[in-house]
């Protein structure tokens, strides 16, 4: 399971730059859940690159491996990705110490 926090970088009206979580979401097998922030943020057409397989996939491709390459695509300008893996059993829900109630779920 991959816990993944997108993060923009907004201009203050001083000038000063900071940087605003944009969108959290967790992927466990071919589920996202939307922890936080909003959706309009969550490209899962976007290609990554895997050096595993030699080729670009998408969220549709391999899900979780997909989440965990997202800091790759986003390390330049204003967007910024953070991946974590969190170890869970196969089975069973996801304890909500861990990741806060879903906001929003998409299954493929």
């Amino acid at each position: 399971m991959i816990h993944v926090r997108i993060y923009t970088e907004e201009i203050s009206r001083s000038g000063r730059a900071t940087e605003e979580l944009a969108a959290a979401f967790t992927v466990r097998d071919r589920e996202l859940i939307l922890t936080d922030g909003d959706v309009r943020h969550l490209n899962l057409g976007l290609p990554v690159f895997s050096e595993a397989r030699g080729a670009t996939i998408t969220f549709m491709d391999a899900p979780e491996e997909w989440a965990a390459l997202l800091p790759t695509a986003y390390r330049g300008g204003g967007i910024r990705a953070v991946a974590q893996e969190i170890a869970l059993p196969a089975a069973g829900p996801v304890p909500e110490d861990i990741i806060p109630v879903p906001a929003m779920r998409l299954v493929v």
